[in-house]
């Protein structure tokens, strides 16, 4: 059996693997800190989201995505991403997180306005998860249209 071209090129393709465990594939968004991938986890055969933070990053970086990782690991909302596990590979620090599959706010936002009634329900699904997250003590600092996910039913995390 011969190999077409294109597939000579995928077997060629090294999959990056993170702590012998999560598979890295599609990059699903960027930000200041880093990107998320499409992952899977192989132990648990499951897919996942991938943060991997960027290497280049101040000093102090180190320290919060630790605090990261422990602060969103205690909460648990089902309007919140569930954080699964955090780690470092060949010296970048990673977050695994719950995949939820759907587009950001920022792109819904993007493909026409909002009726009134979908953008409260945005807010009546965004504040009790929130709430949840101030009540044990975090802010978010960071609640933007592209740091909220909507999943397949359109309920916001």
């Amino acid at each position: 059996m011969r190999l077409s071209r294109p597939a000579l090129a995928l077997s060629r393709c090294a999959t990056e693997v993170l702590g012998g465990r999560y598979r890295l594939d599609a990059v699903i968004g960027s930000g200041g800190a880093g990107d998320v991938h499409r992952g899977y986890d192989l132990r648990l055969k499951r897919p996942v989201a991938v943060k991997v933070f960027r290497t280049d990053a101040d000093i102090d970086m180190e320290d919060r995505l630790d605090n990261e990782a422990v602060i969103l690991a205690r909460l648990h909302h089902p309007g919140l991403v569930t954080v699964y596990d955090a780690g470092r590979h060949n010296g970048r620090a990673y977050l695994v997180m719950q995949l939820v599959e759907g587009p950001t706010l920022r792109k819904r936002i993007a493909a026409g306005p909002l009726a009134p009634g979908e953008t409260a329900a945005l807010g009546a699904g965004l504040a009790p998860a929130l709430s949840h997250a101030h009540e044990a003590g975090v802010v978010h600092r960071d609640v933007k249209p592209s740091n909220i996910i909507l999943d397949a039913s359109g309920h916001p995390h």
